[in-house]
């Protein structure tokens, strides 16, 4: 599965989430994530405090803003480019529903998928 699907059913996200987390890892805390200097190891301590601070809709420039003071200039462009998709986070709207606007705006997606949830997709689309 590509990682630029771009709608799901809030109620399936958290299994989505869960079944491509592997991929978000390897492809997001690479490249441009590793070139900032940062180690996956860092994104999970930043990951919850990031969650935390985005638990209302915030823009790019404050979450931006928000890794600068804790990482420095140099190395909050990397930090955003792979925490906005490693990071469960979704996009929020920016005035009536489905606008967006030309400022993306980031919010929390809560919590996680249980494990009841894991095991139904694995017997159910499994071999």
């Amino acid at each position: 599965m590509r990682i630029t699907l771009h709608a799901v059913h809030a109620e399936d996200c958290p299994v989505l989430r869960a079944a491509v987390q592997p991929t978000l890892y390897a492809s997001r805390l690479g490249f441009r994530f590793a070139e900032a200097g940062l180690t996956p190891a860092d994104a999970d301590e930043l990951v919850p405090e990031l969650l935390a601070f985005a638990r209302r809709p915030r823009t790019s420039a404050e979450m931006e803003a928000w890794l600068e003071e804790r990482l420095g200039a140099a190395k909050k462009d990397g930090a955003w480019w792979g925490l906005k998709a490693y990071a469960p986070l979704h996009h929020a709207p920016t005035g009536a529903p489905w606008s967006f606007g030309l400022r993306s705006s980031f919010v929390a997606a809560g919590t996680g998928p249980s494990l009841r949830g894991v095991r139904w997709i694995h017997r159910r689309c499994g071999p």
